[in-house]
C-alpha cells in the first residue's frame, strides 16, 4: 500500500500558494500568513515557515527581494524562472482544473 506523506503535500501546496501571492504583487510576511490561514486546504503557519517557503522559491530560481523598511517589509518577486505562454482557452482550462481540484481533491493523495 502506498503511504502518503501529508506534510510533504501540504508543504508543496503552500509553496505554490505563496508563489501565487507573490505573482499578484508585493506582500508582507503577515499578509502571507493571513492568506494561508484563510485557505481551507492549508494549515496555519509560523513566520519561520513563511521564511522557509520563500527560501524554497529562491532555491528554485525565483528572485525575491526580502522585506525591509524601504519596501514596507514586503517580499517582492523580481524574476520568475518559468516562461510558459498559454492561450486564453488553455488558461480557462487550467483555472477550471484548479477550481475543481480545490473543491473535490483530498490533498493527502497528491504525491
Amino acid at each position: 500500500m502506498l503511504k502518503i506523506n501529508n506534510n510533504l503535500a501540504q508543504t508543496g501546496l503552500r509553496v505554490l500558494f505563496v508563489m501565487q501571492l507573490l505573482l499578484r504583487g508585493p506582500v508582507s510576511k503577515a499578509q502571507i500568513m493571513e492568506e494561508i490561514s484563510k485557505n481551507p486546504n492549508l494549515k496555519e503557519v509560523t513566520a519561520d515557515t513563511v521564511t522557509l517557503d520563500i527560501n524554497t522559491l529562491k532555491s528554485a530560481g525565483f528572485e525575491i527581494i526580502s522585506g525591509n523598511k524601504s519596501n514596507n517589509y514586503c517580499y517582492e518577486l523580481k524574476l520568475i524562472p518559468i516562461k510558459i505562454k498559454f492561450t486564453k482557452k488553455e488558461m480557462r482550462v487550467l483555472l477550471g482544473t484548479k477550481k475543481a481540484l480545490f473543491q473535490f481533491m483530498d490533498f493527502r493523495y497528491i504525491i
